[in-house]
């Protein structure tokens, strides 16, 4: 991530694996294998932040959780990822189409960082 980010990531968590922030991120990892590591480290090459993410976003884009936006766009277009699939089977679906866009969009949330919390762990 030193090597992605530079300055930006010293600065944030500094440069040394034994400190604070290391242990953090060490155990926010946890459990994750290499490849999954890899997938964070290639979504956020793909993002083209220039600010690392948290410790937690990170875990996230290493398990593939994409952004509440991607999701509802590709429930929209009718080519969804298994993630977008999960979330819509945390949805009412009738319940759904037929709420005004206000409360169709609080239930996407609600069902979006359900499935978000069941992917982290």
């Amino acid at each position: 991530m030193g090597g992605l980010y530079g300055h930006t990531w010293t600065s944030a968590y500094g440069d040394n694996p034994r400190s604070v922030a290391g242990a953090e991120w060490s155990r926010t990892l946890a459990g994750l294998n290499r490849e999954q590591v890899d997938t964070g480290i290639d979504a956020c090459r793909t993002e083209g932040a220039e600010w690392p993410p948290s410790a937690p976003r990170f875990r996230a884009m290493c398990l593939g959780i994409p952004a509440l936006s991607r999701v509802r766009l590709e429930l929209q277009r009718g080519a969804a990822s298994p993630f977008a699939r999960m979330v819509w089977g945390n949805l009412d679906a009738y319940r759904y189409r037929h709420a005004d866009a206000r409360e169709a969009d609080r239930m996407l949330r609600d069902a979006y960082e359900l499935a978000r919390e069941e992917r982290m762990q």
